[in-house]
């Protein structure tokens, strides 16, 4: 258990060198960190499920400028490790939607001390830019690369205790806080799993949606309900007929741009 914590740790202090430090790749995303998380822990299923949880819930909350949003890499990582243990441990006699949504909850803090903890960060650069503008021009180069690299030093330190402090003390107490809860609270907490999402996909489709695709946009959603209510085809072979139409539509109108341009 401790091997796995501390390689999980590793990852997450890797990855939080992203946005700020080598650059946005985005690699510090929950599509990409949640499933790495469970692969690791031989539990992938859990991984993509609290992937495109946290993703849609958190989707339109970027570092944008100056903007700290609250950092949803450790609560990833932690409401992954926290779901993948408690999901096979014997006995708990719950769904895996209510267990992941329980993590997730209680993970939601530790973006938060991420982010008081990144602001600090933050601050301490802008005191010591001074300093590295008279390093340079007195040409002390060494100097100034000791200060980067400790800035990334200092990142990966704190991209490894937030999510390193809250595993190892708070697993078994907040097993004992889940397993004290009401059946009917633990079958709340199952059902939201299916329905915040949807605060999300408002959001995307409120940054993306486009007046004049209303028409295709109701009628897939029709055709998907038509089509996997009254027969056996797949859901997700209609979902991706539906965007392979919508994306077919998209270039066939901006042809028909050019064409009249």
């Amino acid at each position: 258990m401790h091997a796995d914590l501390l390689v999980i740790c590793l990852l997450a202090a890797f990855l939080s060198i992203d946005v700020r430090t080598i650059g946005g790749t985005m690699l510090s995303r929950p599509l990409v960190v949640a499933p790495l998380t469970g692969l690791l822990l031989g539990d992938a299923k859990t991984g993509f499920m609290v992937a495109y949880f946290i993703e849609l819930v958190w989707v339109g909350m970027l570092p944008v400028g100056a903007y700290l949003p609250v950092e949803v890499l450790p609560v990833t990582v932690v409401s992954v490790y926290l779901a993948s243990a408690y999901i096979h441990t014997p006995g708990l006699g719950s769904s895996s939607e209510s267990i992941i949504m329980f993590c997730i909850i209680i993970s939601i803090p530790v973006g938060f001390m991420s982010r008081w903890l990144e602001s600090h960060i933050r601050e301490l650069n802008s005191r010591l830019s001074d300093y590295l503008d008279r390093e340079m021009q007195e040409e002390r180069i060494p100097n100034v690369e000791m200060i980067q690299y400790m800035n990334i030093a200092v990142t990966l330190l704190k991209g490894f205790l937030v999510c390193f402090i809250p595993i190892f003390f708070g697993n078994h107490v907040l097993l004992n806080v889940y397993n004290s809860l009401p059946d009917n609270v633990k079958a709340s907490m199952g059902t939201s799993f299916y329905l915040v999402p949807l605060v999300g996909i408002a959001v995307v489709m409120e940054i993306f949606f486009m007046k004049k695709y209303t028409l295709h946009f109701a009628l897939s959603f029709i055709a998907v309900f038509v089509f996997s209510f009254f027969t056996r085809v797949s859901p997700f072979l209609i979902m991706a007929l539906s965007i392979f139409v919508a994306i077919l539509l998209l270039y066939l109108g901006r042809e028909k741009k050019k064409t009249s341009v």
